[in-house]
C-alpha cells in the first residue's frame, strides 16, 4: 500500500483486536472481529487526545503518522 515496514512484529497488544501489530515505533496495524470492537477503539483512542491519528476501515485500523494516511487510504479505503 506505498508504507514503509522495515521489520513487522506481531504482538497483539491493542485491547479488542483479534490481532495486532507494527512496523517501527510510530504506527500500529489492528484487526477486529467485530465493527463495534473497532468503534470502541476509535472512541478509546478519541479520548487520548491530540497526536492520535487513524485510518479505519470496516473491521481494521491503521494508528500511523498523519503525512502517511492520506497515501494508504487511496491504496486501502477506510476513513481518516
Amino acid at each position: 500500500a506505498g508504507y514503509p515496514c522495515p521489520a513487522w512484529t506481531s504482538d497483539n497488544k491493542v485491547q479488542n483486536a483479534a490481532q495486532s501489530g507494527r512496523c517501527s515505533d510510530k504506527d500500529v496495524f489492528s484487526i477486529y472481529l467485530t465493527s463495534d470492537a473497532v468503534q470502541q477503539t476509535v472512541t478509546a483512542q478519541k479520548r487520548l487526545g491530540a497526536g492520535i491519528h487513524v485510518l479505519v476501515g470496516q473491521n481494521w485500523i491503521i494508528n500511523a503518522p498523519a503525512a502517511n494516511l492520506p497515501t494508504l487510504k487511496t491504496a486501502l479505503g477506510g476513513t481518516i
